[in-house]
């Protein structure tokens, strides 16, 4: 079998008649965070390095996010106990079957043992990645998104954020640079425009890739192994409407993102988990349905003099809780109506909120004043503010067929609004508690324009004259975490729990611990960097595979 004719399978044998194209020690798929750590540290451990990245550029999804990272018990927490540290992590990532008497803590087996690699290695991970050139600094001040649970004994300091070379702030984009700048200067390679469309087998290990470049196919031969973090599968619509429990209108994962791995895992007999779950955001209706490739997250509704009411013009919920959590809010399912009622909010501010808070920020859904914004519409009252949202509302329709607004939205509005300033005017929110929580206080420092009222500057009367403006927000996902399972060693494995050899994988290709939770920020990529380390570890460390006959699983 010749490169040029084997087959688009997701698993194929290698035969005698089968050549590489290219070979590596450690072959790994994708360029995001989890990647980067996979290939750095293979090399680390003196492998030859090859990373195929899907895309023309490099980052994945991790290059449109903060790319913070959260990390337990690292050097600037180190009274961080893993005792605590896996209560609160199993305490969020399964809260129905949470025991803390119970030796995994009421987890299955397997999510305790990634919870447990996780501490274990966390700290080892992002030590190594400051010495490979790849720079952060944790955020002694920062809160986890639930610091205030007594499960957790180190509710600040967990997350780091990227930081340059001389130690100034700085974003994904440079974590991305410093990553593959580390990889070449090392002796690694790095080929984009690689799609991996299936693995090739020898004997029952993995010993190569197939990749699609150019329109021709490439065989890529690993002599140790192969890691995948190819990340999930959030682009492509067909897989989120199969497998997720909950709808989601839009998705800030790079467009990549089809779960590529998925049919791989399963054609080599691995269990999918966790495929439920994705992690979630929130984004404006017209962003998720222009599928523009560069939106990103809306992490914080910005605003004080600012409140989310549903379709029927009700406020149902905390406008400032966590962005993995307030999605999820949008997507109860009510029996009596069978509807997501709240599925589509109406984000409404005045113009001092508009004044305060409008900027250029990517995903602010409140615009600089006099900028071209098609998102937000406007009214000289509240009535009139209605009537354009119904206009909004008709014209949207065709692409969001759920979106309905009641006969009466108007008046609740009113009714909304009067409830809200009346709280507001005494800095309390009796509903929903709106800026209690030492995360929403966190993140507002970070988004907001201004404060006018320190004994709560998350809230603040709306004005009795408008105009007033708004916007339509929606339940998004910033990427799905399911897929093949891993173990400890993020080594794939089968149902029996027997390794695959020669098959890694790391971040949101394959089945998080997380459950249905968001630890807190940098929950995403803290995992993905540590288990990427672990995985290029591994590979770096594994035999290499004969090439001998055998057939495809």
């Amino acid at each position: 079998m010749s490169p040029s004719t084997l087959p688009d399978a997701p698993v194929s044998a290698w035969t005698d008649a089968t050549t590489a194209d290219l070979e590596a020690d450690v072959v790994v798929i994708g360029s995001g965070a989890a990647g980067l750590a996979s290939a750095l540290s293979a090399q680390h451990e003196g492998a030859d390095v090859l990373l195929l990245e899907k895309a023309a550029a490099l980052g994945g999804t991790t290059i449109k996010s903060s790319a913070w990272a959260w990390y337990p018990n690292h050097e600037g927490v180190r009274g961080d106990e893993k005792a605590d540290a896996l209560k609160y992590m199993a305490r969020l990532s399964r809260p129905e079957a949470y025991d803390a008497d119970s030796p995994t803590l009421g987890l299955p087996q397997w999510r305790y043992d990634l919870l447990e690699a996780f501490y274990d290695h966390a700290a080892i991970a992002i030590e190594a990645m400051n010495a490979w050139g790849v720079r952060s600094t944790n955020l002694p001040e920062f809160p986890d998104y639930y610091s205030y649970l007594p499960e957790n004994q180190t509710p600040y300091g967990r997350t780091h954020r990227p930081v340059t070379a001389d130690g100034e702030p700085a974003g994904a984009d440079e974590m991305i640079r410093q990553g593959a700048g580390s990889i070449v200067a090392n002796g690694g390679r790095i080929l984009t425009e690689h799609a991996v469309t299936g693995v090739l087998v020898s004997d029952g290990a993995v010993v190569g890739v197939v990749a699609r470049h150019q329109d021709g196919q490439l065989v890529v031969r690993a002599r140790r192994g192969v890691v995948f973090a190819s990340g999930g599968f959030a682009s492509d619509e067909g897989a989120r409407a199969d497998h997720l429990a909950a709808p989601i209108l839009g998705t800030c994962a790079a467009p990549g993102n089809t779960g590529d791995f998925i049919a791989i895992g399963e054609a080599l007999g691995s269990p999918l988990r966790n495929m439920t779950y994705p992690w979630m955001t929130l984004m404006t209706l017209e962003d998720a349905i222009e599928h523009d490739p560069e939106v990103k997250s809306l992490f914080h509704p910005p605003g004080d003099s600012m409140l989310f009411v549903n379709g029927e013009g009700r406020r149902t919920l905390n406008e400032k809780s966590p962005y993995n959590e307030l999605a999820q809010m949008l997507q109860r399912w009510d029996p009596p109506t069978a509807t997501y009622p709240e599925l589509f909010q109406f984000m409404v501010w005045d113009q001092a909120c508009q004044d305060l808070h409008g900027n250029d920020r990517r995903a602010n859904p409140i615009p600089p004043s006099g900028a071209p914004a098609p998102h937000v519409v406007s009214g000289d009252t509240l009535d009139a503010l209605a009537a354009a949202f119904a206009e909004r509302v008709e014209r949207l329709r065709p692409h969001a067929p759920r979106l309905r607004m009641a006969a009466d939205f108007a008046t609740n509005l009113k009714a909304s609004v009067a409830r809200f300033n009346a709280g507001a005017r005494d800095a309390v929110d009796p509903d929903f508690q709106r800026g209690e929580r030492p995360i929403e206080r966190a993140f507002n420092l970070m988004f907001t324009g201004g404060v006018r009222d320190e004994r709560n500057p998350l809230l603040f009367p709306l004005s009795d004259a408008g105009p007033y403006y708004g916007t339509i927000i929606v339940p998004a996902a910033l990427d799905t975490k399911g897929g093949p399972q891993i173990n400890p060693r993020a080594e794939v494995v089968r149902g029996d729990g027997t390794p695959i050899p020669g098959l890694y994988g790391a971040g949101n290709c394959v089945a998080s611990p997380a459950g249905k939770s968001y630890w807190a920020a940098g929950a995403t990529i803290g995992p993905a960097v540590t288990f990427g380390y672990l995985a290029g570890r591994h590979a770096a460390q594994a035999e290499v595979h004969d090439l001998r006959t055998a057939v495809a699983a």
